[in-house]
């Protein structure tokens, strides 16, 4: 298995605002938006943002939206080859001390993933995801949106 985290997902509060500023801040250039998900090609990796009540509910988390101490819905996404793979490495994760925050599950959008939090509490999503094309040669990894 090739370890390599390659998209970030930022849970914002207003989406057109944060495009603009990673747009005018950063200078980077948002290669797609498909509904409530802003992605960015960073050279190999990628940047997601989503509304955070829009993340907060497709993935059903258990948590207070309106909660003012909930800071951020940021999560460090490693994508694997297999479902099977998703459940392995959560295993591992757990087996090692993570806290499971939501068992892998299949996904509305396409997919398999599963979150756990590791020892200092960030949330790391595992996924397998058929929209995800990963490649040795990482110019050939791609995310397209499903339709």
């Amino acid at each position: 298995m090739t370890q390599k985290i390659n998209l970030v997902t930022l849970g914002v509060n207003d989406l057109d605002e944060a495009i603009l500023f990673y747009e005018d801040a950063l200078g980077f250039t948002s290669m797609a938006q498909e509904g409530s998900v802003a992605i960015f090609n960073l050279s190999n990796s990628w940047l997601a943002l989503l509304p955070k009540v829009a993340l907060i509910e497709h993935n059903n988390w258990n948590t207070d939206k309106e909660d003012p101490l909930l800071p951020s819905v940021n999560f460090l996404t490693h994508h694997v080859n297999s479902k099977a793979v998703v459940d392995e490495v959560i295993m591992q994760a757990v087996d090692a001390g993570a806290k499971l925050f939501k068992a892998p599950e299949d996904q509305d959008i396409g997919g398999y993933a599963g979150y756990f939090t590791d020892l200092d509490g960030h949330l790391w999503q595992v996924v397998w995801n058929p929209h995800y094309c990963n490649s040795q040669d990482s110019q050939k990894n791609r995310i397209s949106l499903p339709n």
